[in-house]
């Protein structure tokens, strides 16, 4: 009877296998672009020690995760298994070079000479384009096994590719005011005067702008990191909470562009695995910035508007999207900093995990999936930028 029981129990348990994972991750601990020698034998906005064993670990945590326990990934390096990019600043590569040795500690991984990888998973997306333009680049010197992508072939993951998003956000043509005011109420009590104040006297400067304050605030973070200060997560509550809003403003168009940009491959991808599943290629790594982490949170619904104390971007933060297969039927885990959530506007109720097909619908319905449309607004003038703000607000 026990043992009837015991079938019966295990033929209610649904059989979940994880066949693919994309990470989002934020590069490790860097130093500041601040003339303070705060850190020692550490370029300008490079990554710190502490950077770096921040993604060794991650790596090693990875492994346990995706080598042993859920069988994702080999043992030993296999280069169409896994493809690792990054944004072309040398943090981030860096970032990527020591997440991989954490996976595949004592390999020789970077002496490598021939990449290949599955192009099925990725074959007709702008993902493929990017790498494909960036292998074909004889002027690009790529570091095996992670590419460190040119920002003249970058098509998602940095602005510098699109001009017109790339002035919007440097000269601040959202409504940088609106957005202070905004910061202003959701940390109440005169916390940001307060702030503006520490950060005034700290580096001998006057803050006078939005721009001062998180440039500022944003120095004074990479400092109280390094020092292991026990405000650190406040500072970084408030950079994150400016940077998933630094598109403030009554025009939704840029905003739609920035994150358009970065997740339609995403659609591209999953639209791919549904049509065959079975490939070699098992994970795909983006190491990026922290603008594109907090932006693709909001948008998710990982933040809660009212409790700042969800807007918690940190160096290394990770965003990943486990593709489970469920029952024949292809579901998505999200998982931010090992916490796992459920982007609640993109999944149906009362489901544990977001179904694939549901997932794909609901964000091609929250972005701009025509890649020419995009590409018009990159590349217009500045006067047609301006003027397809006013058209669109």
């Amino acid at each position: 009877m026990q043992f009837l029981l015991f079938l019966l129990a295990f033929s209610l348990v649904k059989c979940e296998e994880t066949i693919f994972v994309v990470e989002f991750i934020r590069h490790g601990a860097r130093s500041h672009f601040e003339n303070r020698s705060i850190f020692e034998d550490v370029g300008q906005g490079e990554l710190t020690q502490k950077g770096e064993a921040q993604m060794l670990q991650i790596g090693l945590q990875r492994r346990q995760e995706y080598v042993f326990k859920k069988r994702l990934l080999s043992e030993r390096y296999n280069q169409r298994e896994i493809i690792a990019i990054a944004t072309f600043k040398n943090r981030c590569i860096m970032s990527g070079e020591l997440f991989l040795r954490g996976i595949y500690p004592l390999q020789d991984i970077e002496n490598i000479a021939e990449r290949t990888y599955d192009g099925y998973t990725i074959e007709n997306t702008l993902i493929e384009k990017v790498i494909n333009d960036t292998l074909t680049d004889q002027k690009t010197c790529l570091r095996a096994p992670i590419l460190g992508i040119p920002f003249q072939n970058d098509h998602f993951m940095h602005t510098s590719n699109c001009l017109n998003l790339h002035t919007y956000l440097n000269q601040d043509l959202f409504d940088h005011q609106g957005l202070y005011e905004l910061l202003e109420v959701k940390f109440p009590n005169g916390m940001i005067n307060s702030i503006s104040k520490e950060l005034s006297h700290t580096y001998n400067r006057s803050i006078t702008s939005l721009r001062h304050f998180f440039t500022t605030i944003d120095a004074h973070i990479a400092e109280l990191y390094h020092m292991d200060h026990p405000h650190t997560s406040f500072y970084q509550q408030v950079e994150c909470f400016i940077l998933a809003h630094n598109f403030h403003g009554p025009n939704p168009l840029p905003e739609q562009i920035f994150l358009s940009r970065l997740l339609s491959p995403l659609i591209e991808l999953f639209s791919n695995l549904q049509m065959k599943q079975m490939s070699s290629l098992k994970y795909l790594l983006i190491v990026l910035h922290d603008t594109q982490l907090s932006n693709m949170l909001r948008h998710l619904g990982y933040f809660d508007p009212n409790q700042t104390s969800t807007y918690k971007v940190r160096f290394a933060s990770s965003l990943r999207i486990e593709i489970v297969k469920m029952d024949e039927s292809l579901h998505l885990r999200f998982i931010f900093d090992n916490e796992e959530f459920k982007p609640q506007k993109f999944c149906s109720e009362g489901r544990i995990m977001c179904e694939l097909s549901e997932f794909i619908q609901r964000l091609k319905e929250s972005i701009i999936t025509d890649a020419d449309k995009i590409k018009e607004f990159c590349n217009g003038s500045v006067e047609q930028f301006d003027f397809e703000i006013k058209y669109k607000s």
